[in-house]
């Protein structure tokens, strides 16, 4: 068969006895006398059923690993999105697998819900549950569900606990379907697609991390206040609406949508539409093309609190920090158009230089005008939308482009989208089973409409980028204190001191700080920062703060939320480069991190030298320059040395890939390495 992974051969041979196949929580393992002989892939099994082939074949093509190449794995899941695992194998035995889907390690030590202003609230409105009971060989994910099934119990949520085999036939009477884990939901999918004819949409089913991420600013939003709140601010708003005239065009397209569509609520789209993607594509038609625009493989919510899609890049979808590309960005602007919401933001079945946004970038372009324009569509509703919103580093000046759900406003703010349809005819094959759901043609016509709208005759750009706006008071409550720190008690402390670590990986360095800080303060705020880090993920460094933690008793490490050291934010601290408008960028980090400390009461906020790293040096010093003016003092703290070398992650992480366990043991806590190696869960699980 066709290879789905990269690898090699593995050093066995076969036996020529018939191969048995088990589970290995994800894609079936086949092994031969003991030995491992080849795996069964999600794609050999789909295209076995759909062929109505009578036997599925074993790819023995693959790639496997030894125990002690953790840090390789890693690089191959980062490098191959489809990899979910990777059979760890000892002279030629099959002893484990490498697991690209890590959340049990958060799922393990998560916030307790008491803390979570919104939990009850959420889990109730998720409406009818079905919680998926996991495979029967995986007792930490046991552990998992049956915790989720005691407090779901105790917050009066509906749900019923299920097998998978029940499940099949009966999907439709639950609103939500939740899994453990990324492992159970795709075994299932593939399940259920296959052998039920049910197609799983990704509204419906999530996993139990996603919920988790989730399950914060569930409070009901005053849309029109927050959006006069931006228009107060200096910003620009335009809201993308459908608002039905009547009009016989309107009346003529609906009819013949539904026609082709007549109960997507019920199927999936993607697969409708291969019917008449020759039509839908029109000129730009190719079956590779069709096929993964169709696939909607860019189009999974990363959920990682940010609120953003998942990263990848292609030849036609390219997405980096949650951003999907937009075609012919200028470096000299002095004003920007951000994008927001689901589907037609996203630009769902175009490629990069279809959607509206990199057509309008085009125009601005073609017009000289210094106007920067970028997508942050992305899945999640109407709260998500405005935590995308709050999180942006949006300045004065700038202009905001909103798609929200059933909200539907009039005059100047407002574009009505049937007004472009209507005005070029557009013929009902360009579209799916709505306006939001269109081809590269209708991108361009919106695209047209929003120039239009938003940049009349005589227009002049600003000469200068205007000033950052504040954030929306109260967004920093709603979307980050409410959700970890409701009804939160320090326990009288007083001198309260918090910290931001990235900990990739965690090391005796980060543990020299804690206990340093712990030493001098009442209590200590661990904020383990959400944003993606080369090497290793959030699960992983969050496990990594938390067990190292665990021995003082003053110290709470939590999250870092959609607020604390976010990249769309702070976007120079990430790339390493000290120009620009850093210092404001600065200025805006501290300001955020100042009325989250007002909220806990946390007076101090420690930092360690950065002796080596310029551009953190001095992003460092203009912070701690800006911090008594915000009534924070900053409290700093000399790194760990070894041998005359400060101990670090990037040192630690050379180590690990050069499988130097001795000197890798001296520098990082035993804590990290069960993290590193595996041991974790399984410790975890076997309590």
């Amino acid at each position: 068969p066709d290879c789905e992974t990269s690898g090699s051969e593995p050093d066995c041979e076969s036996s020529g006895s018939e191969p048995d196949c088990e589970s290995s929580g994800g894609e079936p393992i086949c092994e031969t006398s003991g030995r491992l002989y080849g795996i069964i892939t999600y794609g050999d099994v789909k295209k076995a059923v759909e062929s109505d082939m009578p036997y599925i074949p074993v790819n023995r093509n693959f790639t496997s690993l030894g125990p002690d190449s953790y840090m390789q794995a890693r690089r191959y899941f980062n490098e191959d999105s489809i990899l979910s695992e990777i059979p760890i194998v000892e002279s030629g035995m099959l002893i484990g697998e490498y697991d690209r889907f890590d959340s049990i390690l958060f799922l393990e030590r998560m916030r307790d819900w008491k803390y979570n202003r919104y939990a009850g609230q959420f889990m109730r409105s998720l409406g009818r549950i079905a919680l998926v009971r996991p495979g029967k060989d995986r007792p930490s994910k046991q552990k998992i569900f049956d915790d989720w099934a005691d407090r779901l119990t105790g917050y009066g949520a509906d749900f019923s606990p299920v097998d998978l085999a029940d499940l099949a036939g009966s999907e439709k009477n639950y609103d939500k379907i939740l899994f453990v884990d990324d492992t159970e939901l795709r075994g299932a999918k593939l399940f259920l697609e296959l052998f039920d004819d049910y197609i799983m949409t990704f509204d419906v089913t999530q996993t139990y991390y996603e919920v988790c991420e989730k399950m914060g600013g569930t409070k009901i939003i005053d849309y029109e206040e927050s959006l006069d709140f931006y228009r107060r601010q200096g910003v620009k708003v335009l809201t993308l609406t459908l608002n039905d005239t009547g009009s016989d065009y309107i009346k003529r397209i609906r009819r013949e949508c539904a026609e082709r569509y007549p109960d997507v609520s019920d199927n999936s789209l993607n697969k409708l539409m291969k019917q008449y993607d020759r039509e839908f594509f029109d000129d730009l038609y190719e079956p590779e093309y069709a096929r993964t625009l169709e696939s909607g493989f860019f189009m999974v919510e990363k959920t990682r609190s940010t609120l953003r899609l998942m990263d990848t890049q292609s030849e036609y979808v390219n997405i980096e920090n949650g951003e999907r590309k937009t075609v012919g960005q200028p470096d000299d602007y002095t004003r920007t158009i951000f994008f927001y919401g689901a589907c037609l933001p996203i630009g769902a079945y175009v490629s990069d230089e279809h959607t509206m946004e990199s057509y309008l970038q085009a125009m601005l372009n073609e017009k000289g005008y210094k106007v920067r324009v970028v997508n942050y569509g992305s899945w999640g509703g109407n709260v998500a939308c405005f935590g995308r919103m709050a999180t942006s580093f949006i300045r004065e000046g700038d202009i905001v482009v909103l798609l929200l759900e059933e909200f539907n406003m009039t005059g100047e703010d407002a574009l009505n989208l049937w007004e472009p349809l209507e005005k070029n005819d557009v013929p009902s094959e360009w579209l799916l089973d709505n306006p939001f759901h269109c081809n590269h043609h209708v991108m361009k016509c919106y695209a047209e409409a929003i120039f239009e709208k938003l940049f009349p005759e005589g227009y002049e750009d600003p000469e200068e980028r205007q000033p950052a706006i504040r954030r929306q008071p109260g967004a920093v409550q709603q979307f980050y204190t409410d959700k970890y720190f409701y009804g939160w008690d320090a326990g009288g402390a007083k001198e309260i001191c918090g910290c931001s670590i990235n900990g990739n990986p965690f090391t005796n360095g980060h543990l020299h700080l804690i206990r340093t800080a712990s030493e001098m303060m009442d209590h200590v705020i661990l904020f383990s920062i959400q944003e993606k880090s080369d090497g290793f993920t959030f699960p992983e460094r969050y496990a990594m703060a938390y067990d190292a933690a665990k021995q003082f008793s003053n110290v709470t490490v939590v999250p870092s939320g959609v607020f604390l050291s976010n990249v769309t934010l702070f976007p120079a601290y990430y790339a390493k480069v000290y120009e620009g408008d850093v210092r404001e960028q600065a200025e805006t980090h501290i300001e955020t991190y100042a009325e989250v400390a007002r909220l806990l009461g946390i007076g101090y906020r420690m930092v360690g030298e950065e002796p080596f790293d310029a551009v953190t040096n001095e992003i460092n010093k203009a912070m701690i320059s800006l911090m008594p003016g915000l009534g924070l003092k900053p409290l700093v703290i000399k790194r760990l040395e070894l041998d005359g070398q400060v101990v670090s992650g990037s040192n630690a992480r050379k180590l690990a890939e050069e499988k130097r366990e001795e000197e890798l043991a001296r520098i990082i806590p035993p804590t990290t390495m069960k993290v590193l190696t595996g041991e974790a869960a399984s410790e975890w699980a076997d309590e």
